[in-house]
């Protein structure tokens, strides 16, 4: 559901506090309080979701879900959660370039409810669109690799994945105000677009892997499905399945084969195609499908789902993690340091 804008009541007093009239974790809206007879919380539980750049669900209902779900260490994670949002609040800068250049590309400053809009204001317009999602690892490869950033630059909309991009963004002075991350935004995508009849075709994955996921989100977003192909066609397939979805059009298409495989795919065989929007989702197929678990929302909002993922595929993403994370700090490092526009070369 896309997020809406609510207005919240004004943080509990101090002196509610201590009379136990109000908690410091609670609601600042009215879903979830009044039949406890509570004032509103210090800390509001998707507050901080949107602090940490996580802007996506209804509030309202976000926060009804966890006071049915609250615990005390629950509240605990949230106010952890609530501090490290303060890191990121106490670099807000408004001088912010419209699209600031990252380690090798230029990121748009979105959030998800920007990027929702953008993405079905050119499927309602009948253009075509191409979004890529970058996250460390992505920038890393683009940043010795002059195909990558090609592709890369081309794009429509180059959105922030991961709590890496938000990081590297500060050392840069360059705030970027959302982690606007594929699993979380392509479901709510999908129940904008099963209401505008926009139809959605997934290519990519392992063989069967594309088309459970499409049952699992049609499951919770009744979309019109053009079709899902996995990621081991011929040419001459794919060529064929260009032209339908061309027909189909206004269309959304997700691709999925890994950085930087899905992006050149995308922009050797959907890129300025009339009402065709593409999007690159790397491996959400997997998790989409069942066949990989995501990790908690409490690690999600923390930024370290990096180390969920670690935990659960060592041998795959070892290097990724534990040596491509720092190698990311350290080129945003040197961006800074030399003040160049288009970053170092490692």
């Amino acid at each position: 559901m896309r997020p809406r804008e609510v207005p919240l009541e004004p943080r509990a007093a101090v002196a509610d506090l201590l009379r136990g009239r109000a908690r410091v974790v609670g609601s600042r809206t009215a879903v979830g309080r009044h039949d406890l007879g509570l004032e509103p919380g210090l800390i509001s539980p998707y507050e901080v979701r949107v602090a940490l750049g996580l802007r996506y669900g209804d509030p309202p209902i976000e926060e009804a879900r966890y006071e049915r779900g609250r615990t005390r260490f629950g509240d605990a994670g949230t106010v952890l959660r609530w501090a490290v949002a303060r890191l990121f609040a106490s670099s807000e800068r408004s001088d912010v370039p419209v699209r600031p250049f990252i380690v090798a590309t230029r990121v748009d400053p979105v959030d998800t409810l920007d990027a929702l809009e953008r993405i079905q204001d050119w499927l309602r317009h009948g253009k075509s669109g191409v979004v890529f999602f970058v996250h460390p690892h992505a920038l890393n490869l683009a940043s010795s690799d002059a195909t990558l950033r090609r592709d890369l630059a081309c794009a429509d909309l180059v959105l922030p994945d991961g709590v890496g991009l938000r990081v590297a963004a500060t050392l840069l002075r360059t705030p970027l105000p959302a982690n606007v991350n594929g699993t979380d935004l392509v479901p709510e995508l999908l129940l904008e677009l099963a209401a505008d009849h926009v139809p959605i075709a997934l290519i990519g994955g392992a063989p069967g892997v594309t088309k459970k996921a499409a049952e699992a989100w049609r499951r919770v977003a009744p979309f019109e499905l053009l079709g899902t192909w996995d990621g081991f066609q011929t040419p001459e397939v794919y060529e064929e399945v260009m032209a339908e979805i061309e027909r189909r059009a206004p269309c959304l298409v997700l691709v999925g084969f890994g950085t930087p495989l899905q992006e050149r795919f995308v922009m050797r065989h959907l890129a300025g195609r009339r009402g065709v929007v593409a999007m690159t989702v790397g491996g959400l197929f997997d998790f989409a499908s069942g066949d990989k678990p995501r990790a908690p929302l409490a690690w999600r909002e923390l930024g370290i789902e990096w180390v969920w993922r670690l935990v659960h595929e060592p041998r795959r993403l070892g290097g990724r993690y534990l040596i491509g994370n720092p190698e990311f700090v350290i080129r945003a490092l040197l961006q800074r340091v030399r003040g160049t526009g288009d970053g170092p070369r490692l």
